[in-house]
């Protein structure tokens, strides 16, 4: 497709070219004059030296995205600034380009043919708004860029184009009724059941302080200290035990719009109502179950970002025996009305 239109403007660029000759020289063949052919010989002349002018300089244009904010809630709109940096005072006329864009949990790949008119600055950016998108991370990318010379005239190809860029749509939570236990705990090994990185007790926190006497060396922050120009260390507080888990559903069975924005809605229920819990997620390239403890607010926003960098499945057996497995330890489990284990015959 791309080499299809590059051939298409390609062929437009000369016959473009062609056609202006042939007018110019039947021009100069009415109007035979000397006088009435100088005025023509200038165009001409001025019109190659532009042609050339234009073809150096244009490959020297490059174009990039670049995200206006890092992630968004699903009801907003997503934009993204595509910025044109010309290296040169040349006054092209305009940009053309395919934004391509596809979501991490949407259907398919959607593109957009975008024309913006430029102005005399050397580098410039302008805001591109495509239509609210899915929950989960989408990919942009720019293809099929062409810059058209002062008149629009003519066009040659972007070939400095940079990588993709990733926007994160957010669910939204919404006001949602839950019951909840009384007194949350720990019981068991869970070891065998969650994948959890040796040396990062997910369920031990930290505290920046002062550097006191008495403090051990080995616990100093060196590089939040030269920040601060005073001593600061790294101290670990007491330990959260808490038995609650939310289940974000990433199997294909589901809405994943709708898993999602119920899942955060009862995370942030539950940290509204003052409990620490973990947010649980199915990993199907490792088969095994993760975990991010959540006893702040902002640690929600960090582990649904986590999850929903891992890929949707398909439920077979060997997933069910996983989930089976965990519900039959001694948690309280919510969101679990999406899953459905298969009783044991």
């Amino acid at each position: 497709m791309m080499r299809a239109n590059r051939k298409i403007h390609k062929a437009k660029n000369i016959i473009v070219s062609v056609a202006l000759i042939i007018i110019l020289m039947v021009l100069m063949i009415l109007f035979s004059e000397y006088s009435s052919t100088l005025p023509l010989r200038i165009i001409i002349s001025v019109s190659i030296i532009e042609y050339i002018l234009f073809r150096i300089l244009s490959c020297k244009v490059d174009i990039k995205l670049k995200s206006d904010k890092p992630y968004i809630v699903r009801e907003e709109k997503v934009s993204v600034s595509v910025v044109i940096n010309k290296r040169s005072i040349y006054p092209y006329k305009k940009v053309e380009f395919n934004l391509k864009y596809k979501s991490k949990y949407g259907q398919g790949e959607r593109s957009k043919r975008i024309v913006l008119e430029l102005n005399d600055n050397r580098i410039e950016s302008k805001k591109v708004v495509t239509e609210s998108l899915p929950c989960g991370y989408t990919a942009f990318t720019i293809e099929n860029a062409y810059i058209y010379d002062i008149l629009g005239f003519g066009s040659l190809s972007i070939n400095n184009i940079s990588e993709n860029v990733n926007v994160m749509v957010m669910p939204t939570p919404k006001p949602i009724d839950i019951e909840l236990p009384k007194m949350p705990f720990v019981s068991g090994d869970e070891s065998e059941i969650f994948h959890e990185d040796r040396g990062r007790d997910s369920s031990e926190t930290f505290e920046i302080r002062e550097f006191h006497d008495g403090d051990s060396m080995n616990k100093i922050h060196w590089k939040l200290s030269s920040k601060t120009d005073e001593l600061m260390i790294r101290d670990s507080i007491a330990a959260i035990e808490t038995n609650i888990y939310v289940y974000f559903d990433l199997s294909k069975r589901i809405n994943i719009d709708e898993g999602l924005e119920k899942s955060i809605s009862i995370a942030y229920e539950m940290r509204n109502l003052g409990y620490a819990f973990y947010i649980m997620w199915f990993d199907k390239d490792a088969w095994t179950l993760r975990r991010s403890l959540v006893s702040e607010y902002e640690h929600i926003e960090n582990a649904v970002s986590e999850v929903m960098k891992y890929d949707m499945y398909e439920v077979d057996e060997n997933v069910e025996k996983i989930l089976e497995r965990f519900m039959n330890e001694n948690h309280e489990v919510y969101n679990l009305s999406l899953i459905h284990i298969s009783e044991p015959t």
